[in-house]
């Protein structure tokens, strides 16, 4: 790698790029941290951010490095398809419409608090316990990929630094110098992100994310025209590759097919409650939390081009002395295109854009990290009576405590593509049992519990690519007849044959379980649980789930009802002794949700508490999502098949 390596160099005015992103990104800070006294203004802005910040917060806060990376590199080992390890989000955008109304309902500091009023302190622990772990595994993926491209990009200066600081010999401390040059390039990234990021909170960090998404938005085509030049325009990509390879909808049984996309798509509506939640809670109003769902849609353009990326890698390095190389680690083509195409300048802006995309998911993950730590852990179990200043300086060192072990993460992953299809699902082993009880009211907290303690085991055994399976010696499929099945057309998990044994080593042993086999092994049973034992088990404590239901039912804007039902307003006077200002111009443009509504609906419309015209907006919204997400999916393959289709 070291000879690619000294094939790349950044310029003098690459450098300047990178470092007026830096400058402007602190200038934002430094205006935004006038304004934090207290938690409540460092972890949800005082719940006063506007239309524009919670867009770019929505298309930046969920971009990570790790999706230009992760999506090229998958495109580059599965053409086209590949796309859908982050296009998968596309089918999910209308929910990501109707729910964040609810979240900003319930007038919470995280998420956590959702579960302890709703399920009590077992589901709690699990809830925290999982979640604690999750950020830190997927700032850690943030940080690998944005480092890869650093490492890359500086044609091997920062291991150059590394061998100079520590006096190495380049051969007999080769595995040393790669291990350090890796730490050091996680570093430039976190140490910056985690001073911004504490300095202003989270208005430093959607005001920066204004900044971060336009240039996300850059990074993500242009390398394509450069690309498409280093190939030989537009007839040197056509009929060099595969055409089942440059069509978004794969006909082929394993990775990214049918069954492929479905699953992950199920298993990201379970975890996109909780991580697609936390900006609802800052929004000023109902109406701007829905807000996010257009930063989603710009974001799912930005994956054409993260995709491409991979796709014309195949045809301008096949052949190549980088060809073995990305064999080796296809998580290389996008730094290693960025570094190869780009001129002068432009090098310098991909560096500063990849830094953008991890920056803008790292300042959530920091403050998520930090606002738990504090609001679910310290303050209640700790110290419960401090200064609000106290509270804040505690959720500041203890954010940075979630960073270092993120940084630790980034320095033992290696297959980023694969650790994707294991990162992006975590949430959903809360997820469920969350969103079950959004949607129905009957949902107990044993019924929440039950789904955990099952779905973790699950989650875990079929992640683990430690041990090996027997295929040959006991085959389910011979006992179950599971193949017969498949061809039938009941092959609901994907299960087949000819699928299974793509992932199997010459010894008939299989290493790892394709994600249309792994999430129903786990989601399934977790929710079978949920909803079974929850049939069968009473509320763990009806006046907290009447909490819930008087907050979710309580529009933004009518906050006396809560009040003279008993309850407290608003979590954050527990930290910051006093509730946040509420937008009423903005508030009341429905009084009922659909989200929360759905399966009382019909009973509901019935006995005329509510009527078709309540739910206007969503139905408006979703029937915009629809036809844009249709449109979309269909242009994006007409699209591609012209460009590489002879």
């Amino acid at each position: 790698m070291e000879q690619n390596l000294k094939l790349i160099q950044l310029h003098l005015l690459d450098w300047l790029v990178i470092a007026a992103y830096g400058v402007v990104t602190f200038g934002i800070a430094y205006w935004a941290m006038r304004n934090v006294k207290d938690v409540g203004s460092l972890l949800v802005g005082k719940r006063r951010a506007g239309k524009w910040m919670l867009i770019a917060s929505g298309f930046a806060g969920g971009t990570n490095a790790n999706h230009p990376v992760g999506t090229a590199a998958a495109t580059y080992q599965n053409g086209i398809p590949g796309m859908w390890i982050t296009l998968s989000w596309m089918l999910l955008t209308p929910m990501v419409w109707v729910f964040p109304p609810a979240i900003r309902r319930l007038r919470v500091v995280t998420i956590a608090d959702i579960v302890k009023m709703r399920f009590g302190a077992v589901m709690d622990w699990a809830f925290k316990l999982v979640t604690i772990c999750k950020i830190p595994i997927a700032m850690g993926l943030g940080i690998k990929s944005a480092a890869l491209v650093l490492e890359v990009m500086s044609g091997g200066a920062i291991s150059n630094l590394v061998v100079s600081l520590g006096g190495y010999d380049r051969v007999e401390d080769a595995a040393t110098i790669a291990s350090l040059t890796e730490l050091a390039a996680a570093l430039f990234i976190a140490i910056p992100t985690l001073i911004y990021t504490l300095m202003g909170g989270i208005i430093a960090a959607y005001t920066s994310d204004l900044v971060q998404g336009l240039l996300i938005f850059v990074l993500s085509f242009i390398l394509v025209p450069f690309g498409i030049n280093r190939a030989g325009g537009f007839d040197g990509l056509r009929g060099k590759i595969d055409m089942e390879m440059t069509s978004l909808f794969s006909s082929l049984p394993g990775e990214f097919g049918f069954w492929w996309v479905f699953w992950f798509t199920v298993a990201m509506a379970f975890s996109m409650v909780i991580a697609g939640g936390g900006s609802a809670l800052a929004a000023k109003s109902e109406y701007y939390s829905r807000m996010g769902v257009i930063g989603t849609i710009v974001k799912r353009f930005c994956t054409i081009g993260w995709g491409l990326v991979g796709v014309i890698g195949i045809v301008i390095y096949t052949g190549t002395t980088q060809e073995s190389l990305l064999t080796e680690d296809a998580g290389l083509i996008f730094p290693l295109s960025s570094g190869d195409l780009l001129p002068v300048i432009l090098a310098g802006l991909m560096v500063a854009s990849i830094l953008a995309a991890v920056m803008s998911s790292l300042d959530a993950g920091i403050l998520a990290f930090g606002g738990m730590a504090v609001n679910n852990y310290y303050q209640p179990y700790f110290v419960k009576n401090a200064s609000a200043q106290h509270y804040l300086l505690m959720t500041r060192i203890l954010s940075g405590l979630g960073l270092t072990f993120g940084i630790i993460v980034a320095w033992s992953v290696k297959d980023i593509v694969y650790f994707m299809t294991i990162v992006e699902p975590i949430a959903s082993l809360t997820g469920v049992p969350l969103l079950l009880c959004l949607l129905w009211r009957r949902m107990t907290a044993a019924g929440a519990v039950a789904s955990v303690l099952v779905g973790v085991p699950l989650f875990l055994a079929v992640s683990n690519t430690t041990f090996s399976i027997p295929f040959t010696e006991i085959s389910l499929f011979k006992l179950f007849q599971l193949d017969h099945l498949a061809h039938a057309g009941f092959g609901l998990y994907g299960f087949s044959h000819e699928l299974i044994s793509n992932y199997m080593n010459e010894e008939g042993m299989i290493t790892s379980l394709p994600v249309q086999i792994r999430f129903p092994l786990y989601l399934l049973p977790a929710l079978f649980m949920a909803i079974s034992v929850s049939l069968l088990t009473r509320q763990h404590n009806q006046k907290s789930v009447d909490e819930f239901y008087c907050r979710l039912d309580t529009p933004v804007g009518e906050e006396h009802k809560i009040r003279d039902a008993g309850f407290t307003v608003d979590h954050l006077e527990r930290l910051d002794r006093e509730a946040p200002e509420i937008d009423l111009g903005k508030s009341l443009r429905s009084n009922r949700l659909l989200f929360v509504d759905l399966l009382r609906l019909p009973k509901l419309l019935k006995s005329g508490e509510a009527k078709l015209s309540d739910y206007r907006t969503d139905f408006i919204g979703i029937a915009l999502c629809i036809v844009f997400v249709v449109f979309f999916l269909f242009g994006v393959d007409v699209f591609t098949r012209w460009l590489f289709q002879a």
